[in-house]
């Protein structure tokens, strides 16, 4: 049965990183049709480039109730499964945490996910609290459940952080107010999201209207009332970057000038630039569908070959690249994520109907015959390491992320 499609009027906005409003360059459109556990929703991003700064971001954004009824549908924090290692680097942001704050400081937490780090914060002597729109007590989503009720926690924190974030919000300057006022006078912001400049694929996710380069959201972050203390490229996901920020008290003056005094050589650098990275990354993304759906034809054909009645496909892990490729089958298939991640297990992870399957419980002699395609970036070698040693009966393994039609 097909689902309804979820669409919404998208409006105009200026630029983010410095309000201009008419010197803005089209790039591209991009219709994405995103599947959640429930219904399709359609995503109209009208990619710009602003001609006074280099930014690129959505020209177009959805209204908030679009948002939070595809969240809602998308996403769920429910799981039976508690200890599981998280799918990020803990030591990496960790360090950074160390670098700045001491033992015994007070660190909120905005987009907390299930508390995994949250947890291994408080464990190393900080108090740390978070919070998360997809908590099953909240339903708001847009501005991170700042909202959230009962809780004033204003001027309570030494620090707030947020890791990959701020590349979902529509409208980021009220969300950094927002902030601000849970943190101490001179309180920190430490924030980690996609780099643009590097891993412009990555940044173009649907779910993301703002591509980041440290350039940008230093201006961003100043704008705002911050102070840049530290760029960090070392970071607890690959495509990302890390920004550790100060908040100014009144009577401060910024750091460093207006992108009124940067000369304009300069600016129009960063205006080319971006320009250059947007194109190279959409004919990444036009390759990278072209293979996917070369992969989904492959695994088909062997299906086909051994019987698809008595053939199923598991995708491990439950990410982007798994979502797009389950979404290419066909819908008379079996098609399983498997995941290992806390946040992930038990719950139905979009462009799948089955729940992600905990790889520990997978039956090890299951009739049929299993296809298992590894779909991470940077963990199919330990993935493939994890599956023999599970000694599973009748499987094939397929790389997912390496695999080229002949």
């Amino acid at each position: 049965m097909s689902r309804k499609i979820q669409k919404a009027d998208w409006k105009s906005k200026a630029c983010d990183i410095c309000g201009e409003e008419s010197n803005l360059i089209p790039l591209g459109t991009r219709t994405c049709v995103q599947p959640t556990r429930g219904d399709l929703f359609e995503f109209l991003h009208d990619d710009t480039l602003c001609g006074n700064c280099g930014f690129v971001f959505s020209g177009k954004i959805p209204p908030v109730h679009f948002l939070n009824e595809f969240y809602r549908q998308a996403y769920t924090l429910q799981s039976d499964i508690q200890v599981i290692p998280p799918d990020f680097n803990p030591q990496s942001r960790l360090a950074v945490i160390r670098e700045f704050l001491p033992s015994g400081s007070s660190i909120f937490e905005i987009g907390a996910a299930t508390g995994e780090f949250v947890r291994i914060l408080n464990s190393e002597s900080y108090k740390a609290e978070g919070i998360d729109p997809l908590a099953r007590t909240s339903d708001q989503v847009e501005q991170m459940a700042l909202t959230s009720p009962g809780t004033d926690r204003q001027n309570s924190f030494d620090a707030a952080v947020s890791f990959f974030v701020l590349e979902h919000i529509t409208e980021p300057r009220p969300w950094l107010d927002a902030v601000k006022q849970y943190l101490n006078p001179g309180g920190l912001l430490i924030t980690e999201v996609p780099n643009f400049a590097t891993h412009p694929v990555e940044s173009l996710f649907p779910e993301h209207f703002l591509h980041f380069t440290p350039f940008h959201l230093q201006l961003l972050l100043e704008n705002c009332g911050f102070e840049t203390v530290k760029s960090i490229s070392e970071q607890s996901r690959s495509f990302g970057f890390i920004m550790v920020s100060k908040l100014r008290e009144p009577g401060d003056s910024p750091a460093r000038p207006s992108l009124d005094s940067i000369p304009a050589e300069e600016r129009s650098k960063q205006v080319e630039n971006s320009r250059r990275i947007y194109s190279e990354a959409i004919s990444k993304i036009e390759t990278e569908q072209k293979r996917l759906t070369a992969l989904a034809g492959h695994l088909e054909s062997l299906s086909a070959d051994r019987g698809t009645k008595d053939t199923s496909i598991y995708i491990w892990p439950a990410n982007p690249v798994a979502r797009d490729l389950a979404g290419r089958l066909a819908e008379s298939f079996d098609v399983f994520p498997v995941d290992s991640s806390s946040t992930k297990i038990g719950s139905i992870y979009p462009g799948f109907k089955e729940p992600v399957r905990d790889p520990e419980k997978l039956d090890k002699s299951a009739p049929g015959h299993r296809i298992f395609v590894l779909c991470s970036p940077s963990w199919n070698r330990q993935i493939e390491e994890s599956l023999h040693k599970l000694e599973l009966k009748n499987i094939s393994v397929i790389d997912g992320t390496t695999w080229q039609p002949c």
